[in-house]
């Protein structure tokens, strides 16, 4: 395991690196690794984790879950085939227990997560505050891709398609 230290938002950055892929996670450098524990909340996603959307996680599955994102994960023909991947090197190489799973992406990429009856992990999807007009509310700016960001007021559990 290879980390790297960037400090944010008076917290670190930290890069994990478990087989071909490479997870941020933000830490309170004043814990040991061994007092982390190892449910995962499993984030795929270009965008960096921010404070709201950390919030909303503890407060969905509890102030213990580590938050690992995931920004370099490639999707091929198959991307149910490719979190899975993910998930069983998490698994097998860090030996944690993934308790959801988010994924932001295409709709191809998204539709074929939802529909994957092998994927046993909860999958998520963020929920975002809405205005007067029932838009999304605009909070900055990604810089990795220079899209809108949402207030994020929670996650809602995606139903799963029945094959």
């Amino acid at each position: 395991m290879q980390e790297t230290e960037i400090s944010k938002l008076g917290n670190e950055i930290r890069s994990i690196n478990f087989g071909e892929y490479t997870f941020d996670e933000r830490v309170d450098l004043t814990q040991n690794e061994s007092d982390l524990g190892k449910s995962i909340v499993l984030r795929i996603t270009y965008h960096d984790l921010r404070d709201d959307v950390e919030s909303q996680i503890k407060t969905e599955f509890g102030d213990d879950v580590r938050i690992l994102t995931a920004k370099d994960v490639p999707f091929s023909t198959d991307p149910s085939d490719d979190v899975l991947d993910v998930i069983d090197t998490l698994e097998a190489q860090g030996g944690f227990d993934v308790v959801a799973v988010e994924v932001i992406g295409p709709r191809e990429v998204s539709d074929s997560i939802n529909n994957s009856d092998d994927i046993e992990a909860p999958l998520y999807k963020s929920v975002y505050a809405k205005d007067d007009n029932g838009r999304n509310i605009v909070v900055g700016k990604d810089p990795n891709t220079g899209r809108d960001v949402f207030k994020c007021i929670g996650f809602d559990e995606i139903e799963r398609s029945k094959k």
